[in-house]
C-alpha cells in the first residue's frame, strides 16, 4: 500500500473497502451538482457500483498503476472528496489527476487542498514532473482550481471527454513542481 496524505484539515487515504458507505453517501449527496461534470456521478449510482469501483482501485493500487485516495475532513470525519492518479508514464514523468469534492463541502477551499497533496504525492513519492488536469470548459469552478495550485493552462483539445449524451471539449492544465501552489498541505 502507499502512504497516507495529510493536508490541515484533510487526511488522504488508499481508497479501501472501509469507506464504501460514506463514499455511496457521499456520491448520492453530490450527484445534483458534481454529476455534471462526472457523468458516472449519477443519483441512481448503486452500492454494487461503488464496490465494484472500489475493489477495481485496490487492484489498482496494488499494482501501482494507479493511485486513489479519499479525503476524509480531520475534524468531522467527513468524506470530503477524491483524488485519482491516473495514466501514468513513468518513462516521460507525466500522469493525469482528476479530483472531486462532496457537494456538501463546495467552496470551502476542499479542491485545492485534495490536488495540492495529490500533486506533491506525484512528485515526491512517484518522482513525476507533470501532473495533468483535464477540466471541461465549462466547468468554471474546477478552471479556477486548477489555475489557483498553479496549473498552466495549455490549450483546448477537442473532444477530450464524454457524456453519454455528447463528447465534450476540455482544457488541459499542466502543473509542475516549481508552480504548484501549496494550499493547507503541512499539519
Amino acid at each position: 500500500m502507499f502512504k497516507q496524505l495529510n493536508t490541515k484539515r484533510l487526511t488522504g487515504v488508499p481508497l479501501n473497502l472501509s469507506l464504501v458507505d460514506q463514499r455511496l453517501v457521499a456520491i448520492q449527496q453530490s450527484a445534483p451538482l458534481v454529476g455534471k461534470w462526472l457523468y458516472w456521478c449519477s443519483s441512481d449510482y448503486s452500492a454494487a457500483t461503488n464496490k465494484e469501483w472500489v475493489e477495481y482501485c485496490i487492484t489498482q493500487q496494488q499494482l501501482k498503476t494507479e493511485f486513489n485516495f479519499a479525503f476524509i475532513g480531520k475534524n468531522n470525519q467527513e468524506y470530503i472528496g477524491e483524488a485519482r492518479i491516473s495514466g501514468t508514464n513513468l518513462t516521460h514523468g507525466f500522469t493525469n489527476l482528476s479530483y472531486w469534492v462532496n457537494a456538501n463541502f463546495l467552496k470551502q477551499g476542499f479542491a485545492s487542498e485534495i490536488i495540492t497533496a495529490a500533486a506533491q504525492f506525484c512528485f515526491e513519492e512517484l518522482n513525476l514532473i507533470r501532473v495533468e488536469i483535464v477540466v471541461d470548459i465549462d466547468n468554471h469552478a474546477s478552471i479556477n482550481t486548477a489555475k489557483r495550485v498553479g496549473g498552466q493552462l495549455e490549450g483546448r483539445l477537442r473532444h477530450r471527454s464524454r457524456t453519454p449524451e455528447q463528447p465534450r471539449d476540455s482544457y488541459m492544465f499542466g502543473l509542475f513542481p516549481d508552480t504548484l501552489v501549496q494550499h493547507s498541505i503541512n499539519t
